[in-house]
């Protein structure tokens, strides 16, 4: 029985995206992985917070800092499953406070601009096909 759910899981990774928790798993995977043309990896400095002792400034100039690892830890959790807003706004929220605090130009403005676009991109693609807004069927529950 362990094995053939491990084998859904590889599917599920692996294939068509058809409900939003795949595709909130998806979307995060590509945005992460993205990378320049140098084959350097866009996210790095995304993984976390900066430091309050190396970045005090960017602590008053920030009112809502976010990093990816909490947004992974909210698709983990299926926070995002019943206010599908908020996994938009969480990334939208990343990408601004980057912009905000660095300078238009930098590696880091850049970055957050490019992994931008993917994030836009999937989004839109997975809602044209309806991903969000299909709802997992009813499970019958005595009586009608």
């Amino acid at each position: 029985e362990g094995e053939e759910e491990e084998e859904e899981e590889e599917e599920e990774e692996e294939g068509e995206v058809t409900d939003a928790q795949s595709a909130y798993k998806r979307i995060y995977k590509e945005v992460v992985e993205a990378e320049d043309e140098d084959g350097r990896i866009r996210s790095d400095l995304f993984m976390k917070k900066p430091s309050k002792r190396e970045y005090p400034h960017y602590y008053t100039v920030i009112e809502r800092p976010i990093c990816f690892t909490m947004i992974k830890g909210k698709i983990d959790k299926k926070a995002y499953l019943k206010k599908h807003h908020l996994f938009k706004e969480d990334f939208e929220l990343l990408f601004q406070n980057a912009q905000v605090f660095n300078q238009a130009g930098s590696i880091v403005y850049e970055d957050s601009v490019k992994m931008q676009e993917i994030f836009t991109e999937l989004l839109n693609q997975y809602t044209e096909e309806g991903v969000f807004s299909s709802k997992p069927p009813a499970t019958p529950k005595g009586r009608p």
